[in-house]
């Protein structure tokens, strides 16, 4: 499996691991030590021939046979040096090793500089760009109590240990397949959980989307070229309608918690007591109204006559303190406030 790490470009030692470097070099300095070896003598009978009689011209043919080989080297060197900027990756074609019809012509080369053979041919058309590159997603799915939006993001690279496929294979719709993958984890993760579970198992949910995408070479990896280095699910909301319905469920548990702190009890308590008739309708329905009426009048700060009711009903401080708290949720306000005006 590929070098996985997003901000790490791998080496040239990684993506031309099998690359025969000594092969190279020693076709280099062979070619380094024959263009001498034939230049200069050649220059020097080409001189004397042209000028036998000139005893100058023959004593600086030496010199200028060894200045034609260095410049014949200087020219050669061209075709033995691969360089490449510190983000990228070539390919170059072998055309001996195509020629003799060997399975293998393509040869690959790291950033930075290397020693190439003559005779392989530069394709130009071949760079990869070894940066991560990030794509956003949104998804909706859909839970026994309701749907979440959800949206996420996923980074990835060109593997360069599989850089034909991605050179020949990958195109932007290819790689948009991912985002079905990844929803269809996320789906089976969340299948059979409450919408509040599903939200609550989002660091769960990334941990699960990591040892599934990013521990192993996956089957869209290897037909695609790229590695995955990082898979993240942002948040997960609850639909309009699904909010809609957690708001009410919360409100109702809200103004029920302070209607019995209204009433001096526990919501159990006031439940049991309105069972058995020892709080009658009337008076559970009376201390709604004030709960809300001090939710709505605290908008404007106007609580003196609700801080005396809850004088005279010898509710102590923290009591007093966790219903004043209760009142100002803005779901119990706006309750207050769609009781205060029925048109809303």
């Amino acid at each position: 499996m590929g070098h996985r790490s997003g901000n790490i470009v791998p080496s040239d030692l990684e993506i031309g691991e099998a690359r025969n470097r000594a092969g190279r070099v020693l076709v280099l300095a062979a070619f380094v030590l024959a263009v001498p070896t034939f230049i200069v003598p050649f220059v020097v009978y080409l001189l004397t021939a042209m000028f036998p009689e000139n005893g100058i011209v023959t004593g600086l043919s030496w010199g200028v046979g060894l200045m034609a080989a260095i410049l014949a080297i200087g020219g050669g060197l061209a075709r033995f040096i691969v360089r490449n900027p510190p983000d990228r990756m070539s390919i170059n074609q072998d055309s001996l090793a195509s020629l003799l019809g060997q399975p293998e012509v393509n040869v690959c080369y790291g950033p930075g500089t290397h020693i190439s053979y003559p005779w392989e041919a530069t394709q130009t058309n071949y760079g990869i760009d070894l940066k991560e590159q990030s794509r956003s997603f949104s998804f909706e799915t859909q839970l026994p109590d309701g749907n979440l939006n959800g949206s996420g993001s996923v980074r990835f690279r060109p593997d360069h240990l599989n850089p034909m496929v991605f050179l020949t294979g990958t195109t932007k719709s290819d790689v948009d397949g991912i985002d079905d993958l990844i929803v269809a984890e996320v789906q089976s993760f969340l299948s059979g959980m409450s919408a509040l579970d599903a939200i609550d198992s989002l660091p769960a949910l990334n941990r699960h989307l990591a040892n599934q995408f990013l521990d192993q070479s996956t089957e869209f990896e290897r037909q695609n070229g790229i590695l995955v280095s990082d898979i993240s699910i942002v948040k997960l909301t609850p639909s309009a309608k699904l909010q809609q319905t957690l708001g009410g469920m919360t409100e109702a548990v809200a103004v029920q918690r302070g209607v019995a702190l209204m009433l001096g009890l526990s919501p159990m308590e006031v439940r049991k007591k309105l069972d058995d008739g020892t709080l009658s309708t009337q008076e559970y329905n009376k201390a709604r109204e004030h709960f809300l009426a001090l939710s709505g009048n605290l908008g404007g700060m106007q609580i003196n006559r609700q801080e005396f009711d809850l004088s005279v009903r010898g509710l102590d401080a923290e009591v007093m303190k966790e219903l004043v708290q209760l009142a100002k949720s803005p779901l119990v306000q706006a309750l207050a406030g769609r009781q205060a005006d029925p048109s809303k």
